[in-house]
């Protein structure tokens, strides 16, 4: 067995049973290689192999900390909101408004909503976190004409889906595209990531009971903390 893979298994233990709880800040680079006396190059290696399966995060002038293991959501084939699916996951959800206002929908906007160019829309930017942790990043459109003053709404303490079902067109339907990306600045800088740091990207259509559109949204999830589950059968 390789150096590297012996420092690996011996970390993976201490996370696995709970020595090494998410939040601990590993010891650095050379403080670990003297401890198992192995060379800077081999605990690297080791930290690489623990980052690949989502079990630390390495940020320059931070050092390597234990997360979360991953959450497994099954946001891609369900519809509820954000906070269900992490308190059924035991984690407390919070919210950042970055930004919420009415403006007109643009060509690509005005497409996905089926709405004409320059109708008017609210934009809602809210980066979703998990136990504090940044999880996602979300975009949302919303045609103001079906939720007349939704934009008043206090999005850091509400579901917007709960928002939509107390004005009367609740979402019952959605389609959605899975893309895997890396992220550019602004995801990164949302996410607290790296650039180019793998992500997950849906895009969602969502429909109310009248078949009306009723939300456009790119919801764009870290890659390290996140796994998410399909159900299949054969046809």
């Amino acid at each position: 067995m390789h150096r590297y893979q012996t420092v690996y298994r011996d970390l993976l233990g201490q996370i696995t049973s709970g020595s090494l709880v998410p939040g601990t800040v590993l010891p650095t680079e050379p403080q670990l290689a003297k401890a198992f006396g192995v060379s800077r190059p081999t605990i690297r290696h080791a930290l690489q192999m623990l980052e690949s399966e989502g079990l630390v995060d390495r940020r320059k002038h931070r050092g390597t900390m234990v997360l979360e293991s991953k959450i497994e959501q099954g946001f891609a084939t369900s519809i509820r909101s954000f906070h269900d699916e992490m308190r059924s996951h035991n984690r407390v959800a919070l919210t950042d408004v970055l930004a919420c206002s009415v403006g007109p929908a643009d060509s690509h906007v005005a497409t996905q909503l089926g709405l004409g160019e320059g109708d008017p829309v609210m934009r809602l930017v809210r980066v979703r976190h998990a136990d504090r942790l940044p999880n996602v990043l979300v975009k949302t459109y919303v045609p103001h004409a079906l939720y007349p003053g939704i934009e008043t709404t206090d999005f850091r303490t509400t579901s917007l889906y709960a928002t939509m079902r107390s004005m009367g067109a609740p979402v019952v339907r959605a389609h959605r595209k899975l893309d895997v990306a890396l992220a550019d600045r602004e995801v990164a800088t949302a996410l607290g990531i790296e650039v180019a740091s793998p992500v997950f990207v849906f895009h969602t259509v969502a429909q109310n009971a009248d078949g009306r559109h009723a939300e456009y949204s790119i919801a764009t999830y870290r890659g390290d903390t996140n796994s998410f589950e399909f159900d299949a059968r054969l046809e």
